[in-house]
């Protein structure tokens, strides 16, 4: 039930920081969407714009020709034979002129073509507009020569008294408007068309609109507005497209701009997966170290458990032992003592003295172990550093001297805490660094202010240090690489120290020395 419980916690607990996540993410990625398409639109709006007025320009410049063409005499005076020779000379490449009478019947052709094998086109809507004294552009037309569609340009022709006496027509090849548009890119796959007036394609490039009129279903859109977008499936494709529709207001045809729409957002999702998997591996590195954090952590705690546990355990022994263990100790060093004072015993004095120094050892031994094991009560008061110092070189002094080990004390400053055992810290340190030095070293005291409400004891040696599998043993209980040793000491002045809310730290390198810091709070 429990474990179900438990299981519910973690789906609800997912479930609710997975869902805003999404939720950002989804909005976060439409904005940016949004936005591109935005920007998209703008810049092919402004491509269109300017590929409308070059459309323009163009046929324009071909209309400028025509007038241009049809003020010489030989028009005016429609000499047939005359303006054969002028429109084959003016001929561009893949166009052709044409001149018809006012009758609609053809009297001139660039092509090369027996005339008399041309349809009369007086009844076509170019011709009746040119008569009229107007000048046309016709949509796609039927060619006069082949089974192709074209766009044909016509202008009447005047006599000296400004009578229509016939036309002159420019047929524009599909090709002419490919050379124009074709080339224009629109994004990464777009591309542009020209549709006219009655909504077919003049050009498009997806289309083969030469022999067929093609109808642009982008024309339905927003039909008679100069500018339009729209995004629309594709009439063939099916494929979402932005239509870009843009009116050339001289000619009453339209430049349309498509551009899929996966152009805009494909690139915009490749580059918000590369972020998100980005963000998702640091999230997924940050949480890696954070479970590593909190291992290290748990371990540490269950360190530090196993060992109270063995404190406790050891204090239960201890308390229990001690009185069992001292009183036959009382009276094995009793009585030691009394046969040394014996004179018959003179000769045994020497295994007397071992006995007795022994069951000192042993007495030590209980004492340390009840002091780690057990919280000693600690009578805080303000606690001068420098006057505890002082007092412990004192205590010890006569032993650096025998040792021949220089001892400096450098300090002055106040904390709280019960003297009587700091004093104990600083002398097991002390006696520590005296049994790792030599003769001629030193044993070195400093007292340092690191900030406002914290001192610093130093105790730094210049001895043979420890090596590095060793010093993450020390402080162990019981841990020990001395021959007499206990392996309690440090672990005592590890536990005054904590419960006196400071910290205790070690540093040492094998042949140049060990230093020991104690931090402490000052006394306010």
């Amino acid at each position: 039930m429990e474990k179900r419980n438990s299981l519910q916690i973690k789906i609800v607990s997912f479930f609710m920081i997975a869902l805003p996540l999404a939720l950002i993410c989804y909005f976060f990625i439409y904005e940016n969407i949004s936005n591109r398409k935005a920007a998209e639109i703008d810049k092919n709006i402004m491509i269109s714009k300017s590929n409308a007025m070059f459309v323009e320009h163009e046929v324009n410049e071909k209309v400028e020709d025509m007038v241009n063409m049809v003020t010489m005499p030989a028009f005016e005076n429609f000499d047939v034979a005359q303006i054969q020779r002028i429109i084959d000379r003016f001929k561009p490449d893949n166009q052709d002129y044409f001149v018809a009478d006012h009758h609609g019947s053809i009297t001139a052709y660039t092509n090369k073509v027996n005339v008399r094998s041309l349809p009369n086109i007086k009844e076509e809507p170019y011709f009746l507009e040119a008569v009229q004294g107007r000048v046309y552009i016709s949509g796609q037309q039927k060619s006069l020569t082949a089974d192709e569609y074209v766009v044909i340009i016509c202008a009447p022709i005047y006599d000296n008294s400004k009578n229509i006496i016939g036309v002159v027509g420019n047929v524009l090849p599909i090709s002419f408007f490919k050379s124009i548009v074709d080339p224009i890119k629109i994004g990464t796959t777009g591309h542009l068309s020209l549709v006219d007036s009655s909504g077919n394609f003049i050009y498009e490039k997806t289309v083969d609109n030469r022999q067929t009129l093609v109808h642009s279903r982008c024309y339905d859109y927003d039909v008679g507005k100069d500018l339009s977008v729209v995004e629309r499936s594709g009439t063939h494709s099916g494929i979402m497209n932005i239509y870009t529709k843009i009116k050339l207001k001289t000619l009453g045809w339209y430049v349309v701009s498509l551009q899929p729409s996966s152009d805009i957002t494909t690139p915009i999702i490749a580059t918000l997966t590369r972020n998100l998997l980005s963000l998702a591996l640091l999230v997924l590195t940050i949480f890696v170290l954070w479970r590593y954090k909190v291992s290290l952590e748990y371990r540490n705690q269950l360190i530090k458990r196993q060992n109270s546990e063995k404190l406790a355990l050891v204090g239960e022994l201890a308390a229990g032992m001690a009185h069992e263990i001292r009183n036959p100790l009382t009276t094995i060093k009793g009585f030691a003592n009394l046969l040394k004072s014996k004179p018959k015993y003179e000769e045994d004095r020497e295994i007397l003295d071992l006995l007795s120094g022994s069951v000192d050892h042993i007495e030590g031994i209980v004492r340390e172990t009840l002091l780690l094991s057990r919280p000693q009560k600690m009578e805080v008061a303000k606690v001068n550093l420098a006057t505890l110092v002082e007092e412990t070189c004192s205590f010890i002094k006569n032993e650096a001297l025998l040792r021949e080990i220089n001892l400096e004390a450098i300090a002055a400053l106040v904390v709280e805490g019960d003297q009587l055992h700091l004093k104990q810290v600083l002398i097991n340190i002390i006696k520590n660094s005296f049994e790792a030095t030599t003769a001629g070293g030193y044993v070195r005291i400093k007292l340092e202010k690191t900030d406002r409400n914290t001192a610093k004891i130093v105790i730094e040696d210049n001895g043979v240090g420890i090596a590095p599998d060793v010093i993450d043993n020390v402080g162990i209980p019981f841990y020990t690489t001395k021959a007499n040793g206990t392996g309690l000491g440090l672990s005592v002045c590890r536990r005054i120290i904590e419960e006196h809310k400071g910290s205790f730290n070690i540093y040492s390198k094998v042949g140049e020395g060990t230093t020991v810091e104690i931090s402490l709070p000052l006394a306010p």
